[in-house]
């Protein structure tokens, strides 16, 4: 599924491919009729997927569209239309605001590009321009320029050799900026410069800071195309996001079992108060109830004390539209009913004693 997402350029569509859930397909049948529709995603249904959002309206709309186009790429990575005119599958584009996994570009020490030039520095050099390059044919990301001062006539000239990234056509750009070298009047320095998107030239502009003689300045000013010089090397793999999505799936479902099935705590809802003689509320996704009696005939037999055991209270009964497994006597003033089945249920029915008031707050899962 990855390979055929990555072919129809749906890469940003990799991480959800294991929501899918395909049943396995026999081409023979599948093939034997059109594909669904190419579907086209809101901003909201990709959010809801790509941010695991599960049980929203987003998300179960969103997933019925990935089903979709999942169906409609196996169909024309797997099958040949052999009547009537191929429509060649148009891939949807992710909607402005979906979140996209974009792997690191792998920074690399190898420059794209070596200039070499040289210039004598003495007593004249104010921030006087001794060298251009251009480049109009790359699109470099930093500079590195490594320079070198030789003492050629006296006690040599220490200075500062200043680099700006400029126009091609812009050989005196105003105001220099940039990045300079302070040079000894022998010996060498080195200067890495980030090149704004662009920009496609380097002036050179050299400045005299202490002349006792002069100098020769030699500098190499080695391009990077797409990566940091120096920077340490990135491992040889970029994260499988596919991977990723299994386990933030099975992380969720995990969570989900352990809260609704096996859980350590619960949280109270809604209370509805006031119930009497017999009736149903509905009720969706709980993990229990607590019953609590606010009005109990003295008539009623009651016996011992921690608890108390009530007798003739009445009954609660957990339903579904399909009938009613489990029945619960009320026998204490405060009861907790939580059955293994309750998240399966959406009826409680109630069957008081004359007389007999009662309160059933929801009990719901922690989140």
């Amino acid at each position: 599924m990855a390979a055929i997402f990555a072919a129809y350029d749906l890469v940003w569509l990799i991480p959800v491919i294991p929501l899918v859930g395909l049943a396995p397909l026999t081409l023979t049948t599948f093939c034997g009729s059109d594909p669904p529709a190419m579907p086209t995603f809101t901003s909201a249904e990709t959010n809801a997927l790509l941010q695991l959002q599960f049980g929203t309206a987003d998300f179960d709309n969103g997933l019925g569209k990935l089903k979709d186009l999942a169906l409609n790429a196996i169909w024309n990575d797997a099958c040949q239309c052999t009547s009537g005119a191929l429509i060649p599958p148009v891939p949807p584009t992710p909607p402005t605001g979906t979140p996209i996994f974009q792997p690191p570009v792998a920074p690399t020490n190898d420059p794209c590009r070596v200039l070499a030039n040289q210039s004598t520095f003495s007593n004249s050099l104010s921030n006087t321009f001794i060298g251009f390059d251009s480049y109009p044919d790359l699109a470099p990301t930093y500079a590195r320029i490594t320079a070198t001062a030789t003492i050629t006539a006296g006690a040599g000239a220490s200075m500062n050799l200043g680099v700006t990234p400029c126009s091609a056509s812009l050989l005196n750009p105003t105001p220099l900026t940039g990045g300079q070298i302070v040079l000894p009047f022998s010996g060498n320095g080195s200067l890495v410069l980030a090149i704004p998107p662009g920009l496609q030239a380097l002036r050179y502009n050299g400045t005299t800071v202490v002349n006792s003689g002069n100098s020769n300045v030699v500098w190499h000013t080695e391009l990077f195309c797409g990566g940091i010089p120096n920077a340490p090397q990135d491992p040889c793999c970029p994260p499988d996001v596919a991977t990723q999505a299994y386990l933030d799936l099975i992380l969720k479902a995990v969570t989900l079992i352990q809260r609704q099935a096996v859980p350590f705590g619960y949280i109270t809802s809604t209370a509805h108060a006031g119930l009497s003689g017999a009736g149903t509320l509905d009720i969706s996704g709980l993990i229990g109830v607590k019953i609590s009696i606010t009005a109990d005939p003295t008539s009623l037999g009651i016996e011992g004390t921690s608890p108390a055991e009530l007798f003739d209270r009445g009954f609660i009964t957990w339903g579904t539209p399909d009938g009613y497994p489990q029945s619960e006597r009320l026998v204490r003033t405060n009861q907790v009913s939580m059955p293994a089945r309750a998240g399966a249920f959406t009826s409680l029915a109630y069957d008081l004693h004359p007389g007999v008031t009662v309160t059933i707050s929801e009990l719901i899962r922690e989140p």
